[in-house]
């Protein structure tokens, strides 16, 4: 799979968390996105900034999301620049002692992500 097909992929499950539960990353101007960016680079554009950045960036210079999505989007930028998969629970599930089995607060939406992250080919099918 090429790395322009890995980018479509993890565009497409960035467009079904921004669609389901919280709806994290979608904002009134859109949905934020990996592009190809400067020299070639895989680059985030946040919505919510409109600023373009590279994920390995330092947090300061980052976009506003918190530490989790923080993390997704570095994991997500390895999958396309070196097809890296995702770790197979990174969408749960939880066990009920932690956050109440539900840490993205996205209830039953949350099986939604997983098996359209597994049917895209970013994370394993276990």
């Amino acid at each position: 799979m090429s790395r322009e097909d890995r980018l479509k992929n993890a565009n497409d499950l960035i467009n079904v968390i921004s669609a389901t539960g919280r709806k994290f990353f979608s904002y009134q101007d859109g949905v934020s996105h990996f592009v190809i960016g400067k020299g070639n680079r895989v680059s985030w554009h946040d919505a919510y900034t409109g600023k373009q950045y590279h994920p390995e960036q330092p947090r300061a210079r980052r976009s506003h999301e918190g530490g989790t999505l923080q993390s997704l989007i570095s994991q997500l930028q390895r999958y396309i620049v070196h097809g890296d998969l995702l770790p197979p629970l990174i969408f749960g599930p939880w066990p009920m002692d932690f956050c109440n089995g539900d840490l993205w607060g996205y209830g039953a939406d949350m099986e939604t992500v997983r098996r359209n992250a597994r049917a895209l080919g970013v994370m394993p099918v276990v």
